[in-house]
């Protein structure tokens, strides 16, 4: 089945494998948490992560707007973006330009800056 993992499969194989036990992490990973919160000497950090899947119009909007929401919903002030775009060989640049169009213009409009990311083409992408 495609989607998200069922909650037998997270417990078994994700839930008990997080690396080492930190007490600055406040909230860590859970069934529906998209968003960590790290205590960072008395101030608190929220971090994110979520892939864009099945989205084809929009999706540079998306991803930085489903971001900042799951920062928000932690608690979080959004004020950065690290992005990662995965193009499918044989790319368009056209689609470079829209992507990276929409995370400009999603990231000005919400105040956030983009600071890190990873670009690249790889292979058996759609």
């Amino acid at each position: 089945m495609v989607g998200k993992l069922p909650f037998s499969l997270l417990e078994r194989y994700v839930f008990k494998r997080l690396g080492a036990s930190r007490a600055d992490v406040v909230l860590g990973p859970g069934v529906g948490i998209d968003a960590a919160v790290i205590d960072v000497g008395g101030r608190y950090l929220v971090v994110h992560s979520d892939p864009i899947t099945e989205a084809v119009k929009g999706a540079g909007w998306l991803s930085v707007n489903v971001a900042a929401n799951d920062v928000a919903v932690a608690g979080g002030e959004p004020r950065w973006a690290s992005v990662v775009i995965l193009l499918p060989e044989g790319f368009e640049e056209s689609l470079l330009d829209e992507l990276t169009r929409e995370i400009d213009e999603a990231a000005r409009e919400l105040g956030i800056a983009v600071v890190s990311g990873h670009t690249e083409e790889a292979p058996r992408l759609q």
